[in-house]
């Protein structure tokens, strides 16, 4: 994990998973459609408006249709 947040942790907010192997890339995945499922009912989201909260999940979303289209991507990855 620490390789993908690489560039985070280099202040370039990019995240890298181009060396990242199928148990890790799915792993990343898992973790980000949970964050999305539970961002709704966050503090976080209580304190923005509706309008705003769409708009982050519909991000979410484009990010999780993203990582679903790459060769490692698989749903029974466990």
């Amino acid at each position: 994990m620490s390789e993908i947040y690489e560039g985070y942790d280099i202040d370039m907010g990019v995240v890298t998973l181009a060396e990242t192997n199928q148990e890790c890339y799915n792993y990343f995945y898992r973790k980000c459609k949970t964050a999305m499922e539970c961002f709704i009912i966050s503090e976080r989201a209580k304190a923005l408006e509706r309008n705003l909260i769409s708009a982050i999940l519909a991000g979410w979303g484009e990010l999780l249709e993203a990582l679903e289209r790459d060769s490692r991507y698989n749903l029974d990855d466990r």
